[in-house]
């Protein structure tokens, strides 16, 4: 047998035992461990199944434990789901009402208005006007319409009691001779009242810019009661 062929026979072999050796040892490494099994080297750990073995050395002897159980990894939150929780809207607090400390007049002030503002629904005042003939119409009705809106304050306090009537005579100050016509028939006496040599009516002089007045009552305790004003 030549060299060159001896050569060739052993590089064969030697490939032989290197492909035998590596498919050993392949074979060796994907072979899971098994409790009480052999194992080539001290120390050495493998996971398989959940647990973890390691190589341990009994008597003489290298086998694998009884392995260790691994603990299970509980994935974080941001691991198992993507979706992002929505933000609450916040709610807005309401803004409070603010309390409005009155003193005693104010109040005193709002009741004398909330009462007349409700006595607008009750009855007229009885009231009867008589006018001059040169008065003036439109500040006399004026006056009877302030007069009639205050006594339904009036009508609501007294609460349907019976109430006398009140014959008012709204006269200018040119009119001497119709008030004395007139007086003497409301009061049945003639009347002394209005001086009309001084023009004074009671205590008040007469004049196209003030306003004078007097009152007086008929039939008193009858019946037939009025005020005459």
């Amino acid at each position: 047998m030549s060299r060159s062929h001896y050569s060739g026979m052993r590089r064969v072999a030697w490939a032989i035992v290197l492909i035998f050796s590596l498919s050993t040892l392949q074979a060796f490494a994907i072979t899971p461990p098994k409790s009480g099994s052999k194992c080539s080297k001290q120390g050495t750990t493998k996971t398989f199944d959940g647990k973890k073995y390691t190589c341990t050395k009994s008597g003489k002897k290298l086998i694998w434990n009884k392995g260790v159980v691994l603990d299970k990894q509980i994935p974080s939150p941001s691991s198992t789901s993507s979706a992002t929780t929505p933000t609450p809207t916040p709610t807005p607090t309401p803004t409070p009402t603010p309390t409005i400390i009155r003193k005693d007049w104010e109040f005193i002030y709002l009741k004398i208005w909330d009462e007349l503002d409700k006595a607008q629904n009750q009855g007229s005042f009885p009231f009867e006007y008589k006018l001059s003939p040169t008065v003036n119409q439109d500040k006399a009705n004026e006056s009877i319409s302030a007069y009639d809106n205050a006594m339904k304050l009036w009508m609501a306090v007294l609460d349907g009691a019976k109430i006398s009537p009140v014959i008012w005579t709204i006269m200018s100050e040119k009119d001497y001779a119709w008030w004395k016509q007139v007086s003497e028939q409301q009061e049945g006496y003639p009347s002394s009242v209005w001086n009309p040599v001084t023009n004074i009516i009671g205590h008040c002089q007469l004049r196209p810019d003030v306003f004078c007045g007097y009152g007086t009552t008929y039939k008193s305790n009858t019946p037939d009661y009025k005020f005459l004003q």
